[in-house]
């Protein structure tokens, strides 16, 4: 997660998009590489694992088998330079 400075929000785009014909898209945003600068090695890789009962459910929903009978799997790999994960608060919890 960053933050995006008002002088860089109109460089931001925004789109849905699918890594297979059968998922579902989600929304995505990102900035197009002629906008950002040389970027850095990152930190730290952040791994997002699903666990066996999950993908199968997925891999059920798109009419797939992986056939695989692996506890948990990498679903995505993130690079970033912070080593923990945000902590998010619900705006009227904040003072």
């Amino acid at each position: 997660m960053c933050v995006v400075w008002y002088m860089a929000v109109e460089q931001l785009r925004s789109g849905y998009s699918s890594r297979t014909e059968k998922e579902l898209p989600v929304l995505s945003r990102w900035f197009p590489q002629e906008a950002v600068a040389a970027v850095p090695a990152a930190k730290y890789l952040d791994l997002i694992l699903y666990s066996r009962e999950q993908i199968r459910k997925e891999n059920e929903a798109m009419g797939e088998d992986s056939g695989s009978d692996a506890p948990w799997g990498i679903v995505s790999i993130k690079a970033q330079d912070v080593g923990t994960q945000p902590r998010y608060h619900q705006l009227d919890t904040l003072a």
